[in-house]
Parts: C-alpha cells; structure tokens; sequence
C-alpha cells in the first residue's frame, strides 16, 4: 500500500468513527478530520456539528469546518503553494517522523486529489458555509472559524415572501423524513427489520433570526425546528440499527422512539394550520369579512369527524387487552410461568376475548394523520396478540412450551409496545382537542 493510499484509508477510518457510540473518539476524529484536510469529510462533519448530541464533539466538528475554509482560502490565494505543500506532507507523512520520499505515480495521485480537492472546496465555499456560518459563529471555542469578510455580521432579515416559500420546503422535508421514519418503525412493529437504504433528507434547523421581523412568522420556525428536533432524535434508534452499529431494534424498544416521531407529527400539525392561516390570509380581522362569503360556508357545511368517538372506541380496545384479565396481560403472565417455572396450567384455561380490528372511516384517516397512526398501532397489537395465542396454544397442544418461549414471550411484547404506543398517540389526539 502506498503512503497516499494509507492516508485515505485513515481519512475513511476516521470517517467512520464519527459514529463511533464513544463520544471521545468521535471527538478526535473530527479534530483529526480538519487537520488532515480531505474534503470528503465535510460532509459528514457538517451532520456530527448539526446532530452529535455531545457538545465537544459538535465544536470539533465546527473547529474542522473552520479549517477547510481557511484551507479554501489558502487553495485560492497567493500562497497556494504553500498550502499545497502543506497537504503533500499530511497525506504523506503518516505518524510524526521524517516524510517520505515521493514517487511519480504517488505524487500524480496527490495532484489529481488535489484537483478534486479544489473542487470540492469551492461547493462548500458556497453551498454549504453559507447556511454554517452564522450558528458557526456563535459557537463557543471556534472564533477562528471567522475570517475577515464580515461573516460574523448579524443574519439578514428575509422578507416574508421568501420565509414562506423556505418554511413550505423545509416542512415538505422534515414531514417526508417524519413518514419514512415512522414507516420504519411500523416495518419493525410487524416483525421485520428496518431498512438501512432509505433515504433521508435530514434537513438543518431553519434559522429563526431572518423572521426577526415577523413574529408570526417566527412562531412558526419554532414549531418546524421542534418537529426537527425530535425527528433527530427519533432517528437516533434508526442509526444505531444501521452500519457502522448494526444494533437490532427490536419491537419492544420501538416504543420510546415513535413518542419522538409523534411529538414531531403533532408540532408539524400546527405548522401546517399555521403557514395555511398565514398563506390564504386567514389571519385578517373579522370585520374584513363579507357576509356574503358567510353565507356561502353556512350553506355548505362541512363534515365534522367524530374524534371523541373514536377516541373512546380505540381506549376502550386498548384497556379490554391490557386490562388485569386481559388477553394481551394474561398472554404475557403465561409466558412468564413458563419461562419461571416451566408451567403449563393456561393450557388448560379457555383463550380470552381478543376485540376486532377496529375500522376507521379512510376519509377520517386522511383529515387525522396521528388518528390513522393510533389505529394502524391498536390494530397491528391486535394482531400480533392474535399471532401470540396461536404460538401458545400450539405449543401446548405439542407439548412444547420451553422451546417456544422466545418466540412466543417476544410476540407478546410486540403487542405490549404497539399498545403502549397506540395509548401514547391517542393522549396526543386527545390533547389536541383541548
């Protein structure tokens, strides 16, 4: 292996670390990132400063941007010489010591790198430090991110013209990477695996301060960036189920990060009415108002959906099967005798009363997207707890309960999560109302 070939199979190794579960070593990675100044880091860099959940590892993440601007400065400046001398001796050098002698071929690699580099260098000059550098700046510990073109100037207000057309974008993003998360979730739920070739948009917050003269405008960004937020953070379980990690998730575990998914569902609810009230002028006093047009909606009355009711009816379903006698709870208790004791005494007990799916209106689903998710969740419980009766009982008619505890104890706490996440969001519909 050539000396530029082992450089950028540590560029790539120190890539990878970035995901490491070890906030530590993500930390020297992105240090390591920046010195070594290879431009297929940035962005991967720009995600760890956007998302890491540690705040060293997001100011090294902001330290190491800094440094690939003060390197595309240096690419088109007086002294690029130098500064490609400088990445010469990075790539080369390897561990501190004497640099290596170069060869023809090696130093073609480098002078085809460095083009790239260049090139690379000049997209995130002007695609991506635009939309880093103000929260760069005010980051603590990377005041030498800032350079001598004014970039640490306060954020220009937008008009509103423009802060509408970006919330439209930005909320289309932030839904479909919602949907597709959810939709992963819910793959989990049915017993399969998450696939990791999904693609995610995963959009960065929209900055507040260019509505600073539209507070209605401003209210809105508050709600985008908190479906966002909890849509990162749901999405945590997602990454962690995916390479370089590969850690299964699991239907039980599924619970906590669709809380975070319904959080975000309900915060993109009320940006959706928001920027609808905002577009169509709905914000305007009553006065404006013509009782022509008040006539015209009292003479076509909309359908009203009947959220109470199927509040209530879902609830109901949720408690019959959770209940002290009731079939999910009793499921689970002989899983337990079985796994504790080995006994077989609910063989010989009757199956208790599993309720129907219940069937919500597709007119009702499509008004209420979190009314739809906490069906789909009763239901999908439903019928992993139907799937659980049926191991149990034919494990005991085979005379064969300890064999099929795991697969058995695991369908029923499928069930148990996708209830407990169906009482979740039907608290969130609940709350809704009021």
């Amino acid at each position: 292996m050539s000396e530029l070939d082992a450089f950028e199979a540590k560029v790539s190794e120190n890539i990878k670390l970035l995901s490491s579960t070890d906030a530590k070593v993500r930390r020297k990675a992105a240090e390591w990132l920046g010195e070594a100044g290879d431009p297929r880091a940035i962005t991967r860099l720009r995600q760890v400063y956007k998302e890491d959940r540690d705040k060293k590892v997001r100011q090294a993440a902001a330290y190491s941007l800094g440094m690939f601007r003060a390197l595309e400065h240096g690419l088109a400046g007086s002294k690029r010489e130098t500064v490609v001398k400088l990445l010469e001796d990075i790539a080369l050098r390897g561990k501190m010591g004497r640099r290596s002698s170069l060869r023809k071929s090696t130093l073609a690699k480098i002078n085809v790198g460095l083009l790239i580099a260049a090139i690379l260098l000049l997209l995130f000059n002007f695609v991506l430090w635009p939309t880093l550098k103000p929260i760069l700046n005010q980051t603590p510990g990377t005041a030498s991110v800032a350079t001598n073109d004014n970039e640490a100037e306060d954020v220009p207000a937008k008009d509103r013209d423009t802060l509408l057309s970006e919330l439209n974008s930005q909320l289309t993003l932030v839904r479909n990477d919602v949907e597709r998360l959810q939709s992963q979730f819910q793959t989990v739920l049915g017993g399969s695996t998450v696939n990791c070739g999904v693609f995610f948009n995963n959009p960065a917050e929209y900055n507040a301060a260019s509505a600073q003269n539209e507070p209605d405008i401003a209210a809105i960004i508050a709600d985008l960036n908190a479906a966002r937020s909890s849509l990162a953070t749901a999405k945590e379980s997602y990454d962690q189920a995916c390479p370089p990690n590969s850690t299964p998730l699991t239907a039980a575990e599924v619970g906590a990060p669709m809380s975070h998914v319904v959080q975000a569902l309900t915060s993109l609810a009320s940006v959706e009415e928001a920027l609808a009230a905002v577009t169509s002028g709905a914000v305007e006093s009553t006065e404006s108002v013509t009782q022509e047009a008040v006539t015209q909606v009292a003479a076509t009355p909309t359908p009203e959906i009947n959220v109470r009711l199927h509040l209530t009816s879902l609830g109901a379903i949720v408690d019959n099967v959770q209940a002290a006698r009731g079939a999910n709870t009793i499921l689970n208790q002989y899983w337990s005798d079985v796994r504790s004791s080995g006994t077989r005494a609910g063989c010989d007990q009757p199956v208790p009363n599993i309720p129907p799916d219940y069937v919500l209106p597709e007119a009702d689903g499509a008004a209420l997207p979190n009314l739809k998710l906490a069906t789909d969740l009763v239901n999908g419980g439903l019928s992993f707890l139907r799937q659980g009766w049926t191991q149990y009982t034919n494990a005991c008619n085979a005379n064969n309960l300890p064999n099929a505890l795991t697969a058995g104890s695991q369908m029923a706490q499928n069930a148990t999560s996708a209830f407990e996440n169906a009482q979740t969001m039907l608290t969130t519909v609940r709350n809704s109302l009021n």
